[in-house]
């Protein structure tokens, strides 16, 4: 990972922290989500941040609802790809999103 990515990744990491309330969860961007039915169902789906940065929502959303969340190891691997993401776009977005979270409670 490129050390550009790895900044933003741990800063996306503590905000998400600090806007979801989950202090124990170490990589809300690594895109591996596994969700109970009940929690599922507790949800409304359609309302969910529908680009990157969903699962950052989806934390958020999960606390307000008082459901419990636990971390999954899953190494991050990365080989010559190219990201598709405008990283000016995305940080305006996802900040969005978790200023939303953290001064609604989700």
């Amino acid at each position: 990972m490129s050390s550009w990515r790895l900044f933003g990744n741990r800063l996306l990491t503590v905000l998400t922290k600090v806007a979801s309330g989950y202090w124990r969860t170490t990589d809300p961007q690594n895109g591996y989500t596994a969700i109970s039915h009940r929690a599922l169902s507790t949800l409304e789906l359609s309302a969910l941040y529908e680009d990157y940065g969903f699962l950052n929502d989806l934390l958020i959303r999960l606390n307000a609802h008082g459901m419990r969340v636990a971390d999954v190891a899953m190494p991050a691997v990365y080989g010559d790809e190219r990201s598709t993401i405008t990283y000016s776009q995305f940080a305006l977005g996802l900040s969005a999103v978790l200023l939303r979270g953290f001064l609604n409670g989700g």
